[in-house]
């Protein structure tokens, strides 16, 4: 309960690995590319000045083999564990390239489920860093980080609620001192979603990040629809013409959209689920990969 723990989110690419590497006591072979190193959640032993600290890495909202439910289901399930075992954490630090020339769809899905997880309750033991400042010209970075900190659907409301910004220029200095001033603020935090499934009960579906994500379900689902209507109308009109290769285009296309809607209603189901149930869930998906 008294140890330092420090949660490290970001999009895929932000640098998540790479800071945890100034610290950790082993190798964590950090990718170089956009798909996803991380692909679940992972405490890690670091030493910082001879004392014993845990980083967290966790996968981003922008996973590129799992969906924003699977990547949901295992941070909740880490954070419900972490607190029904009185294991607060100490900070958490949200990562964002400055190389970035603006902030993309899954740039924005990532903050906003970063805020969804976090609410007001937690943002005052954030730290906003910005990264990668070694491959951006000062002038540059300089005006991306103002609109990060000045745009009301970006940072803005964030620091409003007590949340720090940083820059990360790839050093273990720059990281260390983010890392000293979570530290000494000791400000151990509840997130929004530990309180709502483990103080109130709530279902994952019925949580602030749940909501979010069964929002994006939603609309998925009516996407799926009408596409499936198009298709169906389609086909109707390569039988007429009895072309059999765009009939058997459209059917690979009606079955992957099946797959589709099928995976959707099955996230759907899968977010309906309380604390128990998750962490029952979690356990035995986890087992069967073991197994397999």
């Amino acid at each position: 309960p008294n140890d330092i723990v420090i949660l490290v989110m970001g999009i895929t690419g932000s640098g998540k690995t790479s800071f945890i590497q100034h610290f950790a006591t082993h190798d964590l072979g950090v990718g170089h590319g956009l798909e996803s190193k991380t692909n679940q959640i992972e405490v890690i032993p670091c030493e910082i000045e001879g004392s014993r600290i845990f980083l967290i890495d966790s996968p981003g909202f922008d996973d590129t083999h799992r969906s924003d439910t699977e990547i949901l289901r295992e941070v909740a399930d880490w954070l419900n564990e972490a607190y029904r075992c009185a294991i607060q954490l100490t900070g958490i630090i949200y990562l964002h390239r400055i190389i970035d020339p603006r902030v993309g769809g899954s740039g924005m899905k990532n903050l906003r489920m970063f805020r969804m997880l976090c609410g007001n309750r937690g943002l005052a033991s954030v730290a906003l860093v910005t990264t990668m400042w070694n491959l951006c010209d000062e002038d540059t970075g300089a005006q991306r980080e103002r609109q990060l900190t000045t745009q009301s659907d970006m940072w803005k409301s964030l620091l409003r609620h007590g949340s720090h910004t940083f820059r990360q220029d790839k050093s273990r200095a720059s990281a260390l001192s983010i890392l000293s001033s979570l530290i000494t603020a000791a400000r151990p935090v509840t997130l929004e979603i530990q309180h709502e499934m483990g103080d109130l009960g709530l279902k994952l579906s019925e949580t602030a990040a749940g909501r979010e994500v069964q929002e994006d379900l939603e609309k998925m689902k009516l996407e799926h629809r009408d596409e499936m209507v198009a298709v169906k109308l389609e086909m109707q009109d390569a039988i007429r013409s009895k072309d059999a290769a765009w009939q058997q285009e459209l059917q690979q296309h009606r079955t992957k959209l099946e797959k589709q809607m099928r995976d959707a209603k099955q996230q759907a189901a899968q977010l309906e689920a309380s604390r128990e149930k998750l962490r029952a869930d979690m356990k035995a998906e986890h087992e069967a990969q073991m197994a397999a």
